[in-house]
């Protein structure tokens, strides 16, 4: 069941992921110039191009808009995961896919322009995975650490709240979460269980 539970985490996350990646290359009509063969059909071209705007690049502009993008894709795992690990094992499930698909297609549909092209091509996709996993791993420990400070710090300052509202009666030894002048039960004067009053006690006692 925890498998499952996590496939189906990892697809949602996934679609999540595309979906947004989608909408921001349309937002900002991103699109990748490939030179096709002559023999490959429309239908074929429209489905590696579709697959080439996730991840190629050409131009400083172009690199730099589809590294922002992902940047920015990649930061969902970063939010909902906790592990380290499932951060930037999912990124990279995320950004393989539509690599995969596309280098698979590109080779076996236009041959030319991937046997012409791949070195520059691979290159780009190993530097732009490489980032991402950097920022994954890195931005993942920040994020992380934030989480572990805050926690920490919420206990001492709930405990140091109630500290300041508890207040007792010296007759009967009812307890209150406010500070009422007198009992409610036997109408006797409430003593106040602050620190700062408790500290005063001491020093009365001492004297």
């Amino acid at each position: 069941m925890k498998i499952l539970k996590i496939i189906r985490t990892k697809a949602v996350i996934f679609l999540v992921q595309i979906a947004l990646l989608s909408v921001l290359i349309i937002i900002f009509g991103y699109s990748f110039e490939i030179e096709f063969d002559g023999s490959i059909s429309e239908e074929r071209k429209q489905i590696i191009q579709f697959l080439g705007n996730y991840v190629m690049f050409d131009g400083f502009n172009d690199t730099l808009l589809i590294y922002c993008l992902w940047l920015v894709v990649v930061t969902i795992p970063i939010i909902i995961f906790r592990k380290v690990k499932r951060v930037y094992s999912m990124n990279l499930l995320t950004f393989f896919v539509p690599n995969f698909f596309f280098y698979v297609f590109l080779s076996r549909y236009s041959p030319l322009y991937f046997n012409q092209n791949f070195g520059q091509l691979i290159f780009d996709t190993i530097i732009l995975a490489l980032v991402l996993i950097a920022y994954s791993f890195i931005f993942s420990l920040v994020v992380n650490f934030i989480r572990k400070k805050t926690k920490k710090e919420e206990p001492f300052q709930i405990r140091d709240i109630d500290k300041k509202v508890v207040s007792i009666c010296p007759q009967c030894g009812t307890k209150f979460d406010s500070k009422p002048l007198y009992c409610y039960k036997c109408n006797a004067k409430l003593i106040d269980e602050t620190p700062s009053v408790s500290k005063k006690k001491a020093k009365n006692e001492s004297l």
